[in-house]
């Protein structure tokens, strides 16, 4: 890397919550019932790019993806990174019609020229070995029409051998954020493509407990917030890498409350963004951290984290 940093300039990372289909953030985030269309188009406003979640579990209707890219069209910048389907992921199933099936039900999104990425994310038991590696590399083949990023919760992908591996390939380093485990993957700065990509899960110890036992965790209750201190760790990351990459994404998946549009927005601000606008809930719920953000009509906002006003109420 170049020794002066402070000379390149920084592509303006874009910092968002994972997917925008959480039932809780009815109230915490958009302040009023919508439906999914709907509250896509209400995220874009304050974010430049988000995850699908959906494709890991399902094939996406072509219609439904074009009926995204046409909601999102107010943001120009904005993006889409979709999740594989975990039948390539975590099933080891590769066959080439659902390859194609797959591949169709994004074209919509890349038409419309909003499609950032595609995320293979691996469990934490996809460990670096000569099989995992053909394993990857055909996957690698299959979807080679897009750009593709690849989170790996194992450590042994951070050996420089996997690193080249993801180099040769231009394939991207999902810089993962998980709670301490002594062979999972340790907080990095990594950038083997021209796509950086940052995803801050969240650190509930209990939680991720499942995957470390080969269980799926239970991402719909991934409760975690981000301290400013543990923000200005990753911030450091993010600057170091950001310079060189085509593309900065910086993905948080701590959902529980709404919490990862929170910590998005604190961090575009840490990172530059100067909009300092957020939604009206959102600064209902999570004003104790949004100091200086404004919104379009006074709101009541909170002293304390969400967690704690929940126990609050059941001591009462």
């Amino acid at each position: 890397m170049v020794s002066n940093m402070n000379s390149i300039p920084m592509v303006p990372p874009a910092v968002f919550p994972s997917d925008w289909q959480h039932p809780s953030w009815q109230d915490a985030l958009y302040g009023e019932q919508k439906n999914n269309a709907e509250a896509l188009e209400f995220l874009s406003r304050y974010f430049d790019a988000t995850e699908i979640r959906a494709t890991q579990w399902e094939f996406l209707r072509p219609e439904t993806a074009a009926l995204w890219a046409r909601r999102v069209r107010g943001n120009p910048r904005f993006r889409f990174n979709a999740l594989l389907h975990r039948m390539f992921t975590h099933e080891r199933k590769l066959d080439m019609l659902d390859v194609h099936r797959f591949c169709e039900s994004l074209r919509p999104l890349r038409d419309a020229g909003c499609l950032g990425c595609v995320v293979m994310q691996f469990p934490w038991v996809f460990k670096f070995t000569e099989e995992n590696k053909r394993a990857f590399l055909m996957l690698r083949r299959a979807f080679g029409q897009f750009p593709l990023v690849a989170e790996f919760r194992h450590a042994s992908w951070q050996l420089p051998e996997a690193q080249g591996v993801l180099i040769d390939y231009k394939v991207g380093y999902v810089n993962v954020d998980l709670p301490g485990h002594i062979r999972g993957a340790a907080p990095s700065a990594e950038l083997t493509s021209p796509i950086a990509y940052f995803r801050l899960q969240g650190r509930n110890q209990e939680i991720w407990r499942r995957e470390w036992e080969h269980r799926e965790p239970r991402f719909e209750t991934l409760e975690h917030f981000y301290t400013k201190p543990q923000l200005e760790d990753w911030e450091h990351r993010i600057r170091r890498v950001s310079p060189y990459a085509d593309a900065c994404y910086v993905c948080f998946a701590n959902d529980a409350d709404a919490a990862s549009a929170a910590n998005a927005l604190e961090m575009g601000a840490m990172l530059g963004d100067r909009k300092m606008e957020a939604p009206e809930a959102l600064i209902a719920s999570h004003g104790y951290v949004l100091d200086g953000f404004t919104v379009k009509r006074p709101v009541q906002r909170t002293l304390l984290p969400m967690t704690a006003l929940r126990r609050l109420a059941a001591s009462a």
